[in-house]
């Protein structure tokens, strides 16, 4: 079987999927071209026939929730995160480092017992999915209570704040149209 290569490497001379051997990298047309390779030096990239695209969606098709309980169990016990969604954690794209979609950012965030979150809005829209436990969120002035398996939604440029009575942790997931709106350009928000 061909040996499968990274996207942009920096190898060559060595044999591509067809079992050719050449050069990745046309070095005698850079000045023509005007590619910049890694490292420096001026090039025209050439990938192997057949490797999948670097795509704006992740080529993550699961992300295991044990994986989440794991990053959660690393952040100390007495740690809160920030004032408005308590200790959030984004899943990205391991090829971008960006959201998991192009058009959809996901995280999930703990709220610890007794969490009183501050008062935020912003341009995007949300979609809360209870993972467990029980609380509140204030969304524009009215308040609406949750527990485990609620979903609510907190619509763009409406404020909102998060609160946990209980003695437990609450797990929100959480979607928002995010990527699209600051690609717009028209992300905002206020304290």
């Amino acid at each position: 079987m061909a040996e499968r290569l990274p996207r942009n490497h920096q190898r060559r001379g060595t044999r591509n999927a067809t079992g050719c051997r050449c050069s990745y990298y046309a070095h005698e047309r850079a000045d023509r071209y005007g590619a910049v390779r890694p490292g420096g030096g001026r090039s025209i990239p050439l990938e192997p026939y057949g490797t999948p695209p670097a795509t704006l969606s992740s080529p993550v098709g699961k992300y295991p929730w044990a994986e989440t309980e794991r990053a959660f169990a690393a952040i100390a016990g007495h740690a809160t995160g920030s004032e408005v969604d308590g200790i959030s954690l984004e899943y990205t794209n391991p090829w971008t480092g960006g959201p998991v979609l192009p058009t959809t950012s996901c995280r999930v965030q703990r709220l610890v017992p007794g969490f009183r979150g501050a008062a935020r809005r912003h341009t995007t829209a949300t979609i809360l999915h209870v993972v467990r436990g029980e609380g509140r969120t204030v969304i524009n002035g009215e308040e609406f209570a949750w527990t485990d398996k609620d979903i609510f939604v907190v619509p763009s440029w409406t404020s909102y704040q998060h609160i946990v009575d209980s003695s437990s942790d609450a797990v929100l997931f959480a979607y928002s149209n995010e990527p699209v709106v600051k690609a717009l350009g028209l992300y905002r928000e206020e304290l």
